[in-house]
């Protein structure tokens, strides 16, 4: 499904066959760049993104938004790093290609993150940020992109260990206060802490097999409200 002559010129590798199709003028390109990347093809990957560029000079950098293979926040340089292929990243990167970093988890600037949880999920947010993580941290990405590899490796650790830290903190901080609302839900716990469990906590005493209480203005209420509640523990006062 989606797979064009392009596609399977690509995947035979024929460089002749490809340029020929490239100089159709009805030929669609779509994601053939990031399957010529994948199958680690340097001059194909550079006859299709001049195609796209004489298109527009925007096409060669960004993902496919349609394809059925690679998620659209896949650049040709993301699957190079990814795939650890040396010579198509010098090349991309000398076509000024590049990578930004991502935010932070809980980062929250008008200028990116907002506009990007508006307009995506979260998963798919956070999917993306691991693809991007995993492409700047290939050691063939690393050797090109900066003058300090072995530097840049430790900083790079250092970051996605904060990352965890904070997801983890994230996390445990949910479960602590659902495990407080749980608490301080249940029917014995609000019939012995406050004077109206009613008021209270409705929505979790209705179903309830026993409320106890202690007083009798709040076991005429309970009797009242919680009609066809098969067992009722008063407690005297």
């Amino acid at each position: 499904q989606g797979v064009t002559a392009l596609h399977v010129a690509v995947q035979s590798h024929s460089e002749a066959m490809v340029e020929f199709l490239l100089h159709q003028k009805r030929m669609e390109v779509r994601d053939c760049a990031l399957h010529a990347v994948r199958e680690n093809q340097p001059r194909i990957v550079a006859m299709i993104l001049d195609r796209l560029k004489e298109t527009s000079s925007v096409l060669e950098f960004v993902g496919f938004t349609h394809s059925a293979e690679f998620p659209d926040y896949i650049t040709p340089l993301i699957l190079a790093a990814q795939c650890g292929h040396y010579e198509i990243i010098e090349m991309l990167l000398d076509r000024n290609h590049s990578i930004s970093r991502p935010h932070p988890p809980r980062c929250l600037c008008s200028e990116v993150c907002r506009r990007i949880l508006k307009e995506e999920d979260g998963l798919h947010v956070a999917t993306a940020k691991l693809e991007v993580y995993r492409a700047i941290s290939n050691p063939a990405y690393l050797c090109q992109s900066t003058d300090d590899p072995i530097l840049m490796a430790f900083q790079l650790f250092k970051e996605l260990h904060q990352r965890i830290l904070k997801e983890e903190d994230g996390l445990h901080a949910a479960t602590a206060k659902l495990e407080v609302y749980r608490a301080i839900s249940n029917p014995a716990y609000l019939c012995q802490s406050t004077d109206d469990p009613i008021l209270n906590g409705v929505p979790t005493i209705q179903g309830a097999p026993s409320v106890c209480h202690r007083s009798s203005r709040v076991s005429s209420r309970l009797h009242t409200t919680l009609q066809g509640v098969p067992h009722i523990c008063r407690r005297a006062t």
